[in-house]
This record gives structure tokens, sequence and C-alpha cells, in this order.
């Protein structure tokens, strides 16, 4: 994804950056997530969710001194393949999985965020709904910005369910 800001060409942006972009832009439709199952360390054991719906919530708060975006994510899906040696037919299992979703997620939208800042690109339009939350407050901050958005925190939570397992079950050599 590239990035312009005043018909200048700013930078480019990764895979997994551009992702979470799109999460604080409210433009994820389908997207796949591969996520890490934390239960061999030194070994890369990973599953991965389709994602049947994500809705994002963005609220600007402001603190004291700055401004932070309060950004709730809701994400369904289908659980599409899992090289997990645990049982995913136990609820446990399910919830840790989600966990981890969530934590994949978050590191996401970080990235993303991360990099929008360097560059000091409003690419997610929150300079818009600062302006509709705070009209008063928006005349003295829009002279400066640019230097405000690079000030903005992001406060992500993250709830993720994963609907159905699909017919993933027990498999040979399943921890219980």
């Amino acid at each position: 994804m590239a990035i312009f800001q005043k018909g200048k060409l700013k930078g480019f942006l990764n895979k997994e950056e551009s992702l979470g972009v799109s999460y604080l832009s409210q433009k994820v439709n389908n997207t796949e997530i591969s996520f890490p199952c934390n239960e061999q360390p030194g070994r890369d054991i990973y599953s991965s969710l389709l994602v049947n719906s994500a809705n994002v919530k963005l609220t600007p708060r402001k603190t004291s001194s700055h401004y932070t975006m309060q950004v709730r994510v809701k994400i369904n899906g289908t659980l599409n393949e899992t090289t997990c040696t645990k049982d995913i037919s136990k609820t446990k299992t399910i919830h840790d999985l989600e966990e981890e979703i969530a934590k994949e997620v978050t590191k996401t939208i970080n990235e993303g965020w991360t990099k929008l800042q360097e560059f000091g690109a409003d690419a997610t339009g929150f300079a818009d709904r600062i302006h509709r939350r705070f009209p008063r407050e928006w005349e003295t901050v829009k002279k400066d910005w640019e230097q405000e958005f690079k000030r903005i925190e992001l406060d992500i939570r993250v709830d993720a369910r994963i609907q159905r397992p699909g017919l993933l079950q027990k498999h040979i050599g399943s921890q219980t």
C-alpha cells in the first residue's frame, strides 16, 4: 500500500502494516489470520482463522495533553486449519486460540499505526473523527495536526470469537 499526503508519496506499507491500517480505517472485509500456537518453544506451530466479520469501533478521547483513540475490534471467524497438538474440541483450547488471535490482531494494528505515525500521514481519517467529536478544540489543533497526529495513542481491545472449529477434532498425537 502506498501512502500519499497532499499529493506527495510519503512511503509504502508492507502487507501486515496495510492490514493494520485497514483495521483502523474500518475497511476489513474478508481476511485470514495466521496465529501461533504457543505450546512448544522453538517450534513454529501456526493456526489459521478465516474472518467472517470484523467490526471496528473507533472513539476519540481527550486527555489533558493529547488524544487517545479507543479501538474496539470484534472478530468472528471459522478455524480453517491448525497444527496445534491440543484438543480443539475443548472449550479451554478454543479460548486460548481466541486469545492468540486477539494478540495477533493487536500486533498488526500497532505495526500499521507505528508506520503511519512515522510518515505523519492520517490515512485513517482520525482528523475527521476528532473534529466531529471535539469541534471547539479542533480549531486550535488543526494548525498543528501533523504533530498532534504523531502524539495520538491507541487503546486497543480485541474480542475474537471462533464461531466454528470446522470439522477439526482430535488428531493423532493430540494432547488431552
